[in-house]
């Protein structure tokens, strides 16, 4: 969701979005649809709308209370809200891509989520590859902010000509990087509803999620947006390698995002070739190099 300062900041699901993002897929299911996961529709609950089957969604509701951060903190409905988001954008949880959390981080207070950065970055690399850095920006007293600089690589040359022609190295970065601010608000850090403090994501701070506002918002300026087949096609490739949801299965939390990936890689390219008719000693040799990216 995008503030009218162009930050991005977490989403409370809600039955009306959860609709919206299914009419924008265009998504149909076939056949009979089971009864509607439902919970009484208040400020601190969400209302759950039954889009495929019941065991499915559970399935990826506990897989997410194992994987994500923060996980642990959420209750049941909040599990079972975010697997619908989950399966509705076909975002990949056990990868990363789409987080959620407890804004009081007890399993008590409004689920908020957000969107990974990391697969916005693997699409846009892919599209141009580029550098990034970040500054300081003066904000409102309590509030955090970061400006993100994007330099496209097929910018470069550009770069270089104005430099010999005599622009100072910053005033030329200036001319061609494109640029964007992320905002952290003193409301997205207190919960004035709650009376108190708003943990970052776990394992953040709140000046690394301005920094991700403004990357996010930097890469929409210079690279555009993804569509929503873009997203679900990037959220499950591996390299060029493309995985399903079955593949991922013998993932553990233990394990790197990098090392799930590598290791839903290893399945996927198992189930596409067909029998394996390597020698032992060859699977251990390959396994090895995959898992441990040598």
């Amino acid at each position: 969701m995008t503030t009218e300062e162009g930050t991005t900041e977490g989403q409370y699901i809600s039955a009306a979005t959860l609709t919206r993002l299914k009419e924008e897929k265009g998504a149909t299911e076939e056949g009979p649809q089971e009864e509607s996961l439902t919970t009484p529709e208040s400020p601190d609950t969400a209302m759950i709308v039954g889009w495929g089957s019941r065991d499915e969604v559970k399935e990826m509701a506990n897989r997410i209370r194992r994987f994500i951060p923060g996980g642990k903190d959420l209750n049941d409905q909040q599990c079972l809200a975010f697997a619908q988001y989950a399966r509705i954008t076909d975002a990949n949880p056990i990868r990363g891509e789409i987080y959620a959390w407890d804004s009081k981080g007890d399993g008590t207070g409004d689920l908020v989520m957000c969107d990974g950065y990391k697969l916005l970055t693997r699409w846009a690399n892919k599209q141009a590859p580029f550098s990034q850095w970040y500054e300081d920006v003066e904000t409102e007293k309590g509030d955090i902010g970061k400006k993100c600089f994007i330099l496209r690589l097929d910018q470069k040359p550009l770069l270089q000509t104005l430099i010999q022609a005599g622009a100072p190295w910053r005033e030329a970065v200036d001319m061609i990087a494109t640029t964007a601010v992320g905002i952290v608000t003193k409301s997205d850090m207190f919960s004035k509803k709650y009376k108190t403090a708003i943990s970052p994501p776990k394992g953040w701070t709140w000046a690394q999620v301005a920094e991700k506002r403004a990357l996010k918002n930097a890469l929409n300026r210079s690279h555009g947006m993804p569509s929503p087949g873009d997203i679900a096609r990037e959220s499950w490739m591996v390299g060029d390698t493309a995985t399903i949801a079955s593949d991922w299965e013998e993932c553990t939390p233990e394990q790197s995002p990098e090392e799930r990936a590598r290791l839903a890689a290893m399945h996927a390219r198992a189930r596409q070739q067909g029998p394996d008719l390597r020698t032992p000693e060859q699977v251990l040799k390959e396994n090895g190099e995959l898992l441990h990216g040598t």
